[in-house]
């Protein structure tokens, strides 16, 4: 290891007496000449320009160095250890000698600080952190190339300090990649820093893709607010009103309105424009036909339909992985989709009774008649004992009532307005299967026989009326 190498060795830098040097020559001739022999060479100190003084001994300021140097060097046994500052040594021949060694060793000793060499990761000419070496440099625009760029590009690349690979990617056997770019130029040089400074090649590449904090705009969403736009930025509600200064606290924002906040801005990002072809799927269409043979608001699929396909070749362009443009520069369509066809009845369910009434059960025995019963009136008749529980309107008409609940005893129940002076009632059902208002055909289920509100067993209540006067269902339902 050698720890001197930053000890920089120039030629004598003083103009005036350099002048003062070749005037006397001039006048004296080889009289000057005579005196060659008795020049003595002595050594002016500059730390970061400013002068410390002067020695007669260079090996004193390297002794100096050294000593200070094995103090740190069992802590940083890995690191190739040298002088922060600038020292630099100007040579100076003269007649009689003037210098201090010791005060001048006692002032360096304050004021140079010892580093270890590194490599800088240099961004369009600043430097934005170190890694130990430039094997981890070049290690950390690799990986972080690979991140986002094929492979093969990567392995062309022979210098990496670039701004784009266009020439590269140009030579490679892969028509998919178009263009390979990284956004800024980036550099590797020796440095030198303290190593606590030094980032692990993992940590540079983070250091690369997160940036730095810059001002941007954001554009105000629908069902944004404030505190939530703050808190998508990792800002507080207070530091978007001072970037701001006309928002307030209470202040409405607008759909639209641009805000400024802060964010991580890159400072590198890694553009691979590719070329990419995808087959994907084409929706169907769904069209609907009229069917005068169905009740109006049925549907029914007669065709199903199918997906088609397509191949579509896209230009597609990313920052960080991230797409920023996609671009469709051919379509061909490989299969063409199938249209859904959907018949739709029209025909008109007739709200008007014929005043012919049907059997409201599949099957089914009377179980109770209509009549006095245990004491009082029974309205209408009771049917059981069915081979299918779904309840039938026993005449085409508009359903006036269909209550779920207990509702003095009849359990879930509906009425039926048949528009010609009739009203049927059914009681005590499990599920209903209409609404009030709807129009219902003869024939029609409109709910499941069941055993709710006051009653001993699963069976259907039914009672008719004629313009509010009640009738014997017996004398109208045909089974």
């Amino acid at each position: 290891m050698n720890a001197f190498k930053e000890i920089i060795i120039k030629k004598p830098i003083n103009l005036l007496l350099l002048s003062v040097f070749l005037l006397t020559a001039l006048a004296a001739g080889n009289v000057l000449a005579g005196y060659n022999e008795e020049l003595k060479t002595v050594y002016h100190v500059y730390v970061d320009g400013e002068k410390i003084g002067t020695v007669n001994d260079t090996s004193l300021v390297d002794e100096l160095v050294k000593n200070k140097s094995l103090q740190i060097q069992d802590e940083y046994p890995n690191y190739e250890i040298v002088v922060k500052e600038d020292l630099v040594l100007v040579p100076e021949k003269v007649f009689s000698l003037d210098f201090n060694n010791e005060q001048v060793l006692a002032k360096l000793n304050h004021k140079i600080s010892l580093a270890v060499k590194a490599t800088a990761l240099v961004v369009n000419e600043e430097i934005i952190g170190y890694v130990e070496n430039e094997s981890a440099g070049q290690a950390v625009i690799r990986n972080m190339l690979l991140e986002f760029a094929p492979k093969a590009v990567v392995d062309q690349l022979k210098n990496l300090e670039y701004k784009n690979t266009n020439d590269i990617t140009s030579k490679l056997n892969d028509p998919t990649i178009i263009d390979v770019t990284l956004s800024e130029k980036v550099s590797l040089i020796e440095d030198r820093t303290m190593p606590e400074e030094i980032l692990t090649v993992e940590q540079a590449i983070e250091l690369l893709k997160k940036g730095t904090l810059t001002d941007t705009i954001h554009t105000v969403e629908s069902g944004e607010v404030l505190s939530v736009i703050a808190s998508n930025y990792n800002l507080t509600v207070g530091e978007v009103l001072e970037l701001n200064p006309g928002l307030k606290t209470n202040s409405i924002i607008q759909i639209g309105q641009e805000l400024i906040v802060t964010d991580y801005e890159p400072y590198v990002k890694v553009t691979v424009t590719e070329a990419v072809t995808r087959d994907e799927d084409i929706n169907f269409t769904t069209k609907y036909e009229n069917d005068s043979t169905m009740f109006k608001n049925t549907e029914k699929v007669k065709q199903y339909g199918q997906l088609g396909k397509k191949r579509i070749d896209y230009v597609i362009t990313t920052e960080n992985g991230v797409v920023v443009e996609k671009e469709i520069v051919n379509e061909v369509i490989i299969k063409e989709p199938v249209t859904k066809i959907v018949l739709q009845g029209t025909k008109v369910i007739p709200s008007r009774g014929t005043g012919d009434f049907i059997w409201p059960t599949y099957g089914g025995v009377i179980t109770s008649y209509q009549g006095m019963r245990w004491g009082k009136y029974h309205k209408g008749i009771d049917i059981a004992g069915v081979s299918n529980r779904n309840i039938k309107a026993i005449d085409n008409g508009t359903v006036s009532v269909a209550a779920y609940g207990w509702n003095n005893g009849r359990g879930n129940y509906i009425v039926i307005n048949h528009n010609n002076g009739f009203k049927s009632h059914y009681f005590h059902f499990s599920q209903l299967y209409v609404t009030p208002g709807q129009v219902v055909m003869k024939g029609q289920a409109i709910g499941k026989m069941g055993t709710t509100g006051r009653s001993t067993g699963v069976h259907l209540h039914i009672e008719l009326y004629k313009y509010g006067s009640l009738l014997n269902p017996l004398d109208y339902l045909r089974r």
